[in-house]
């Protein structure tokens, strides 16, 4: 990545408004008038930081925008950001074990 590339990513500001488009894809409407529909946000590592740095992958995988911090975004872009990101980081937790059975020695 060059140093022009970089200058012509783009990050969205709280002026900028997303909204959920289907499942958890979403469409970023810029406040310049431009849309982009059917982007993935992923969260950038470390995962661990819930609200920082949340990319947007268009059909190919390939970035369109980041989020800096979700917490500069509208109410509405941030509800839709985090139903789309717990959607897809979905994690099952094991509260209780019915029961346990030995297998081939295991």
């Amino acid at each position: 990545m060059s140093i022009n590339d970089v200058n012509k990513r783009i990050y969205v500001q709280k002026d900028d408004n997303i909204t959920l488009y289907e499942n958890n894809l979403v469409t970023l409407s810029l406040k310049n008038g431009t849309v982009y529909e059917k982007l993935e946000p992923r969260r950038l590592f470390p995962v661990s930081r819930m609200y920082s740095y949340i990319t947007l992958l268009n059909p190919e995988g390939v970035e369109v925008a980041i989020i800096r911090d979700m917490n500069d975004l509208s109410k509405q872009s941030f509800d839709v950001i985090e139903y789309s990101l717990n959607d897809y980081y979905l994690v099952p937790h094991i509260i209780k074990i019915l029961s346990v059975t030995e297998k081939y020695g295991t």
